[in-house]
């Protein structure tokens, strides 16, 4: 079946991630309001603490997203790296139902391996950083954040199953729905006194219901009804072939994943270890806010990823180019559009509600012009991920590394605070990942970078797209 994304698909990408974006910047007044310097910066660690246990799902996520594209496509086998082209539509059942059975028995794994981390190393940090708060504020919202964040984990298969079917539109649909109750519960939460105990009582409501609607689009798609997977038997030998395909880039993806934790949401754990949790606030919000610039700006290319994996099934590297194009210029002009509006509209907002927040606008910039690089050259890079093949892992966890260290360096040995932290991951990556991948991915279409912006633009000028 050959995957189509339209301009619905797109709306409703834009949709979700708006009311992702709206919901975390709508909730930060009533956080500043009703929550104390201390538990507002301990909040942003469990953030942090929930995205690094996240990657313990270690790439299964995309990888097995790219093969349910590709078995909805009409692949008849998968492969370690590449895909098996073929010009059939027909969905193979035997191997559809294969790879769903090998995700849900994956994700039960992850889920107990993720429970025993937390548990045994998230929790001593957690209540090191908090000593001097309220021991029962702390662990009663530690342990229902952390229940939130392994039920999000066990059924972050579906994800997969409808990424890979191309239902773009069903899981953005889902994602308004959730984030709005979520949104609102967590206002709720917080008006009414609960503090940092309601909201993460809200968060977990939220899991709650995402995975429930999930469950019920995916079982009640047409396709998926006609297919009978129930009644489908797959043998401990076929699964064993399925994750050998499957695994493979997983591992790649997962320490992709890791790096770019690192490159990224990590500045908040040094944060916290070097300013300390009033300031760590205060910087974790400049770090939201670029990261949400970035997430918003990506929405495209992140939309049109199953279609780009279907044409790559279909060997339609035309339509890859135009894909990647799109994905492009959109990145360009809404990441532009998300760092005015920051400046222009949310940090008055912020000021209004709470003036002696200690923000500071040139930091953010600083954050954004980071983003921006890191964003960019992610964007080639899902695209090699889209075609199964991973070459830049390697790059990512080195560069990682290095800016870690010079951020460290910045901060401990020269005293640059937190501009420090953020010039050394800005150097680490412009040494080689912010122009080689691009790069390499055009070379890969047999064109440049520049032309597939032209070309792309020029259709759009015309209304040829």
């Amino acid at each position: 079946m050959q995957i189509s994304i339209g301009k619905k698909d797109l709306m409703w990408s834009y949709a979700g991630t708006a009311i992702s974006m709206a919901s975390g910047f709508l909730t930060l007044p009533f956080l500043l309001v009703f929550l104390s310097a201390d538990y507002l910066g301990l909040w942003y660690v469990f953030m942090a603490i929930g995205n690094l246990v996240v990657l313990i799902e270690f790439g299964f996520t995309p990888s097995f997203g790219r093969n349910i594209a590709y078995c909805w496509s009409g692949a008849s086998s998968l492969t370690k790296e590449g895909c098996v082209h073929s010009d059939s539509t027909r969905i193979d059942a035997h191997l559809f139902a294969g790879v769903v059975y090998v995700c849900r028995d994956i994700y039960r794994i992850i889920t107990a391996i993720a429970a025993l981390i937390l548990l045994v190393a998230a929790t001593p940090y957690v209540m090191y950083v908090s000593s001097s708060l309220s021991a029962d504020v702390v662990i009663a919202s530690w342990v229902i954040f952390a229940l939130s964040t392994l039920l999000n984990l066990y059924y972050l298969y579906y994800t997969s199953f409808l990424t890979g079917m191309g239902q773009i539109a069903s899981l953005n649909k889902i994602k308004v729905v959730y984030r709005s109750f979520q949104l609102l519960a967590s206002i709720i939460a917080l008006s009414c006194g609960f503090g940092l105990v309601g909201l993460t009582v809200a968060n977990l409501l939220g899991c709650i219901l995402n995975r429930f609607i999930s469950s019920i689009v995916f079982h009640k798609n047409p396709t998926i009804s006609k297919l009978k997977l129930s009644s489908i038997s797959v043998t401990k030998e076929f699964k064993k072939q399925v994750y050998s395909a499957v695994s493979y880039n997983a591992y790649k993806d997962g320490i992709v994943h890791l790096a770019n934790y690192l490159s990224t949401q990590s500045m908040t754990i040094l944060s916290s270890l070097f300013f300390g949790l009033s300031d760590t606030g205060a910087f974790s919000i400049a770090l939201q806010l670029a990261t949400t610039s970035g997430t918003v700006s990506l929405v495209a290319i992140e939309a049109l990823t199953p279609m780009i994996q279907s044409q790559y099934q279909q060997m339609d590297f035309a339509g890859i180019r135009l894909a990647v194009g799109k994905g492009a210029l959109a990145y360009l002009s809404v990441f532009f559009v998300c760092v005015i509006g920051v400046v222009v509209v949310i940090f008055p907002l912020l000021y209004f509600f709470k003036p002696e927040l200690n923000l500071s606008i040139p930091l953010f910039l600083f954050m954004a012009l980071y983003f921006f690089i890191f964003d960019w050259y992610s964007l080639f890079a899902s695209v090699l991920a889209a075609m199964n093949t991973i070459p830049y892992m390697k790059s990512y966890i080195l560069f990682a590394g290095i800016g870690i260290l010079l951020g460290t360096l910045a901060v401990a040995g020269f005293g640059l605070g937190p501009f420090g932290l953020i010039f050394g991951m800005i150097v680490s990556q412009c040494i080689y990942n912010a122009w080689h991948w691009p790069k390499y991915l055009a070379n890969k279409l047999r064109t440049t970078v520049f032309c597939i912006l032209r070309q792309t633009l020029k259709k759009y000028i015309t209304k040829q797209i």
